[in-house]
């Protein structure tokens, strides 16, 4: 079975390609075009949570190396991504009336959240201040080729862009805030994804907690 992830590709993504294939050597099968299904490697049951997270040094290396790329809305992609923990598929879809209340919070639509849940994230000055001046609002386009070479040139070829939004979550976390508010910032289904991902950041809260049985 498949239990890592590889090539910067998640578990679940090779067992939807699993899965796929299978049905369509079983339909093959069906047709009589072939005597046996070749697919035997089984899915994972259950992916293991990435935990890498970006240094605030290797933040500003892969943002300076995005800034280099001939792909001028690359960093801009990133920043967002490390500013507001938005998912890349959220990010191309942004335009400027997703910007409410002069550029106080950026709305996530429901037809772009994985959850299918619309939400608001609060943004800071720092955040406010790019959108209203650098913004290009120009980000519905493939990056992967510009992804892969700035993550060469900062040195960070282990990284993926997904990466960036944990990072975004992890900073939360490691500064007290609770894994439910994480959990509707990021916009999880539900707070045991949240957990999955960053609760081994927290164990002075949940020590804290058990001493309240001690009382």
């Amino acid at each position: 079975a498949i239990t890592t992830a590889s090539n910067g590709k998640s578990v679940s993504h090779f067992n939807n390609h699993i899965i796929v294939l299978k049905r369509i050597f079983n339909y093959a099968l069906e047709l009589e075009l072939v005597n046996r299904n070749p697919i035997k490697i089984q899915k994972s049951r259950q992916e293991v949570a990435r935990k890498r997270f970006l240094t605030p040094t290797e933040q500003s290396l892969i943002i300076k190396a995005c800034k280099q790329s001939k792909t001028t809305y690359l960093w801009e992609m990133v920043y967002i991504s490390l500013k507001t923990g938005m998912r890349i598929g959220e990010i191309r879809a942004i335009t400027k009336d997703d910007l409410i209340n002069d550029y106080e919070f950026i709305q996530v639509s429901a037809y772009t959240a994985k959850s299918k849940k619309s939400r608001m994230i609060p943004l800071i000055p720092e955040v406010q201040d790019f959108f209203i001046k650098e913004a290009s609002f120009d980000y519905n386009h493939d990056i992967k080729s510009a992804w892969d070479v700035a993550r060469k040139r900062a040195g960070l070829t282990d990284i993926i862009f997904h990466d960036l939004r944990r990072t975004f979550g992890s900073a939360l976390v490691q500064r007290g805030v609770s894994l439910y508010v994480v959990s509707k910032l990021l916009g999880h289904s539900s707070v045991d994804i949240t957990a999955k991902h960053y609760a081994h950041l927290v164990p002075e809260t949940f020590k804290e907690a058990m001493s309240v049985m001690m009382k």
